[in-house]
């Protein structure tokens, strides 16, 4: 792709395995062929989808809605192939694949890490974290380490709730984890590299800051300053983590992975998501207005819609 690719209202964009299809989300759910161009699959398996995933091996796409509701589509005509039924898991995070394709791993809002078979929707682990909000289901690129992201709740209107934290899991869970030497005040988004040794972090009352940790030890190995929107402040790196990419007030900031050095600047309405592909050519981002796919390194300028 030489040109940047308009893919109109985007709420959360997310790309396949082979690099060759997007899915994004407005009121419906849009899958795109990247070689072609243009929409493949348009379906509408409930409202106000928020969250999706492609399976492994690219074949079903997860989707989740505000409300917490999940079904599983085909990603060749969008037929609805699972309804999970599960409207009393209420709102929650985004959600993920195991690597085999057999689960589907996400949070609550509530405190709750579920394991869900992809095919029944059948629960097959559970872990409870009470006082917590799950805002992020992470996992490395094997699909071997994953990393829940905790916001403690407030429990006083004049006392700050406590830092924002993360727990390590390895595949298949248990019941134990470890506590990463991380604690972060007022989280908004984070993102774990593809070999899960580093989290990115934006965090903190302004000025809003963007830092990257060291999963093992905690250490803080880069931070900078950012201006965040109304429309979010997501993160995403890029497959060999030599990028990282923010979501910013009517901006979105492409950083050098090791040090946060500015690379690219995209300025845009309304942008609320980004992702890179798999291959690491393509950047996806999503915004309230208009949305766009383009080549990380190229000279395209994208312009406001």
């Amino acid at each position: 792709m030489d040109r940047a690719l308009k893919i109109a209202k985007s709420f959360s964009v997310a790309f396949s395995p082979d690099s060759r299809a997007l899915a994004t989300l407005s009121r419906d759910v849009f899958i795109w062929d990247l070689d072609s161009r243009k929409k493949k699959v348009r379906a509408h398996p409930f409202s106000n989808p928020s969250y999706a995933c492609f399976s492994p091996n690219g074949e079903q796409l997860a989707v989740k809605s505000t409300s917490g509701v999940i079904a599983l589509i085909s990603a060749s005509d969008g037929a609805l192939i699972r309804d999970f039924n599960n409207l009393t898991d209420g709102e929650g995070c985004n959600l993920q694949f195991s690597a085999c394709g057999e689960f589907i791993v996400d949070g609550s809002w509530d405190g709750r890490v579920l394991v869900r078979r992809a095919l029944s929707g059948r629960i097959e682990f559970s872990a409870e974290f009470p006082g917590d909000v799950i805002c992020g289901v992470h996992c490395d690129a094997k699909g071997d380490t994953w990393v829940f992201e905790h916001h403690p709740q407030a429990t006083s209107p004049t006392v700050s709730p406590a830092p924002c934290y993360f727990s390590v899991w390895r595949w298949p869970f248990t019941r134990a984890s470890v506590i990463l030497p991380v604690r972060v005040p007022f989280a908004r988004s984070a993102a774990l590299t593809s070999d899960a040794t580093r989290v990115a972090v934006v965090h903190g009352a302004p000025p809003t800051k963007l830092a990257i940790f060291d999963v093992v030890d905690g250490t803080r190995s880069a931070q900078c300053n950012l201006r965040s929107g109304g429309t979010g402040s997501a993160l995403a790196w890029s497959p060999q983590a030599d990028f990282l990419g923010s979501v910013q007030d009517g901006k979105v900031m492409i950083y050098r992975g090791d040090s946060l050095e500015p690379f690219r600047d995209f300025a845009l309405p309304y942008p609320c998501d980004i992702a890179f592909s798999p291959d690491g050519r393509l950047v996806a981002i999503g915004s309230w207005q208009s949305g766009l796919v383009l080549p990380i390194v190229s000279d395209v300028t994208p312009t406001a819609a």
